[in-house]
C-alpha cells in the first residue's frame, strides 16, 4: 500500500467523523519535545512547549466539545 493511498484513506475518514465542513487540527511533535499546531486556518503555526502546553491545547478543544483522534507514527529511530 502507498503512503499516498494511506494518506487519501485517513482524510476521507476524518471527513467521514467530522463532517463535511467538520474542522480538524493536527499536532506534530519535533525532537526538542515542542509540537506544532498544523491548523491550515491559521496565518503561521502555534508552536507549544512540552507535554503541559500540548495537554492545555487538547483539553481546550475537549471542553469545547471537539472530538480528538490520535495517531502515532513508529519511526525506524524509535526502534533503536
Amino acid at each position: 500500500i502507498s503512503q499516498n493511498c494511506i494518506t487519501s484513506f485517513i482524510l476521507r475518514s476524518l471527513s467521514f467523523f467530522f463532517g463535511r465542513n467538520g474542522h480538524w487540527v493536527a499536532l506534530r511533535k519535533e525532537n526538542n519535545n515542542q509540537f506544532v499546531d498544523l491548523n491550515s486556518q491559521l496565518q503561521a503555526p502555534n508552536i507549544y512547549n512540552g507535554d503541559h502546553e500540548m495537554n492545555d491545547f487538547l483539553l481546550r478543544h475537549l471542553r469545547s466539545g471537539s472530538h480528538i483522534l490520535i495517531a502515532t507514527l513508529k519511526t525506524e529511530q524509535d526502534s533503536n
